[in-house]
């Protein structure tokens, strides 16, 4: 199976980030099951996994995987106009997600109600990132978004 991540490892420049830290070990162990993570600018892949809303084309005929990381509590205190357009992003990519990942088990209680108007039925699943299945669990999490 054929999956493109974004962002992809080339992107990554200075700085660190949870997300950072995940996409580094997708591109580490992710192949050694079955998974076969696509150049960034490959047009022939089987999944489209986006991390936290980056991106912002989502074709209909693909299969996509949003990697949530939390969303910025704009209601609890005068944000910004980026952090609302940040969450706009963040929704839109779980709106348009086959599937979602978290990296926290307290997220997906805290982000099902999100797409429960507009996808009442998705699956989600919490990948850990201290655990040591985090890359078996996304593993056979992509390969069951394969067929759906």
């Amino acid at each position: 199976m054929k999956v493109r991540i974004v962002p992809h490892i080339d992107d990554l420049k200075g700085g660190e980030s949870g997300i950072h830290e995940i996409v580094r070990k997708w591109f580490k162990h992710l192949p050694k099951f079955g998974i076969d993570l696509v150049d960034k600018n490959a047009d022939n892949f089987d999944i489209l996994a986006v991390h936290a809303g980056m991106g912002s084309r989502y074709p209909e005929d693909l299969c996509v995987v949003s990697h949530l990381h939390g969303l910025y509590w704009t209601s609890d205190y005068p944000a910004l106009h980026w952090e609302w357009a940040a969450n706009d992003t963040v929704i839109n990519s779980m709106r348009r997600a086959d599937g979602i990942t978290v990296p926290h088990p307290g997220l997906p209680k805290a982000c099902s109600g999100i797409c429960a108007s507009t996808r009442p039925s998705f699956p989600m699943v919490s990948i850990t990132m201290s655990g040591s299945t985090i890359i078996p669990t996304m593993a056979t999490f992509l390969h069951t978004q394969r067929t759906v």
